[in-house]
């Protein structure tokens, strides 16, 4: 657990939200999320519980937050004591599309927190995919992570000289349909997207649609059975509980195997689109910019992230959720 993870968490005690307490902190819900959760995997118990009235402590997770309360007024202490001149520690904002967070926030921060040496705190931006790049171009970020179709992408190549981006294709997802194992299309090999215009859609706002697939884009937008969440742990959530379906990628689909138990869902290929179910996992990264030391470390875990994630889907199918 990083010393600036007490304050986190003392946040969410404030706030008795963790998406109020992402906001304050700059932070996306889903790397929040993800810090309590590992959080409370190293103490082995839970620091949170979900009531009518918000996030509140359990019993231990109150005795731990006084101890975090006492740490983390020594590590402000020690805060102010550094130079504030030292840039090397200055945060790293990273702009990272949800589909692609929800999967490797956790592990991410793990291998660069294993690799850096000066500490500069990862700030996890989520930022709709096809806004990433002229965020990048504006100034907002020198790294950034996101999915493009084969069309977007060559028409992101196109531009992206012109825009001082430099873009490197680092891996290959597809859509898939998330679904319980006891769904009447669970069976299948693939499902093709005309079929689910008779089913109650989980929408996630400002994930991956591309605007070129007109059917996709009428299903998710014109839909009226079409039920919108803010987050795919949400989506996902609705698909256990409610029964729906969602077109999620693979990346999403197979992001926290554990949390509602074994074998709970199921994804099956999308087919029926109008152009190839291929999405390139881009790492964009700006031209004539100097990187600092913790940002090469981040691009090193990158690259080393996804050479050991091997092709998805899976070849042994992981436990969804």
């Amino acid at each position: 657990m990083r010393l600036e993870h007490f304050h986190y968490l003392l946040e969410i005690e404030r706030q008795k939200s963790i998406s109020s307490a992402a906001r304050i902190l700059h932070l996306s819900q889903t790397t929040l999320s993800s810090i309590v959760k590992a959080a409370e995997a190293e103490l082995n118990f839970p620091i949170f519980k979900r009531t009518p009235n918000g996030v509140i402590a359990t019993a231990r997770g109150r005795d731990f937050l006084l101890l975090a309360q006492d740490l983390n007024l020594e590590y402000e202490k020690i805060l102010h004591m550094k130079n504030e001149d030292n840039v090397s520690a200055h945060p790293i904002s990273f702009l990272i599309t949800p589909g692609i967070n929800v999967s490797i926030a956790l592990k991410l921060t793990q291998k660069y927190d294993q690799k850096s040496i000066n500490g500069a705190p990862l700030i996890f931006v989520e930022t709709p995919p096809l806004e990433i790049g002229p965020k990048m171009k504006a100034g907002k970020a020198a790294i950034g992570l996101t999915y493009f179709s084969l069309e977007e992408l060559r028409f992101f190549k196109a531009v992206a000289e012109e825009s001082n981006l430099y873009v490197d294709q680092i891996h290959e997802d597809h859509f898939f349909v998330l679904m319980r194992r006891d769904h009447m299309l669970a069976e299948r090999k693939t499902i093709d997207i005309r079929e689910l215009y008779q089913e109650n859609i989980a929408y996630v706002a400002d994930f991956h649609i591309s605007r070129g697939n007109q059917m996709f884009y009428a299903l998710n937008i014109n839909n009226p059975r079409r039920f919108s969440y803010s987050n795919i742990q949400q989506a996902k959530c609705a698909v256990l509980k409610q029964n729906m379906v969602a077109i999620l990628t693979g990346l999403a689909c197979y992001a926290d195997q554990s949390f509602y138990g074994e074998d709970a869902l199921k994804a099956v290929p999308l087919s029926g689109l109008a152009e190839e179910n291929i999405l390139k996992v881009c790492l964009l990264r700006k031209h004539n910019h100097v990187e600092r030391a913790a940002e090469q470390v981040l691009i090193e875990s990158i690259y080393e992230y996804f050479r050991q994630l091997g092709p998805i889907p899976f070849k042994e199918e992981p436990n969804l959720l």
